[in-house]
């Protein structure tokens, strides 16, 4: 993780790797499931088609589907960096769902 973000904190960094480890550990664990089914707030959940870090693209698929009325966006050949990937994509992405939802804020 330092690698690939090296501003990034140590402590921030193993923090996300024990959360990882763990899920990969503990496939049934549910992690914040519930509290995602709560939200009553525009969201949107935006993956890559080739993301295999830790668990596949399936769970934002999961997780769009428990947040009523997420936006699931999923950009094709994009993996876990999606961000640094396709940057303009995920900008015009963003700039449609917040000029969308922003009357429903």
């Amino acid at each position: 993780m330092q690698q690939l973000k090296p501003g990034l904190p140590p402590e921030v960094a193993n923090d996300q790797n024990n959360v990882g480890k763990h899920w990969e550990d503990n496939p049934n664990w549910s992690g914040a499931c519930g509290v995602l089914a709560k939200l009553d707030k525009p969201t949107l959940v935006i993956t890559g088609t080739e993301d295999n870090w830790y668990q596949p693209h399936v769970n934002s698929l999961k997780i769009a589907e428990i947040i009523p009325g997420a936006w699931l966006v999923q950009i094709k050949n994009a993996g876990h960096a999606i961000v640094d990937q396709y940057p303009a994509e995920i900008g015009k992405i963003m700039n449609t769902f917040l000029s969308t939802t922003s009357s429903n804020n």
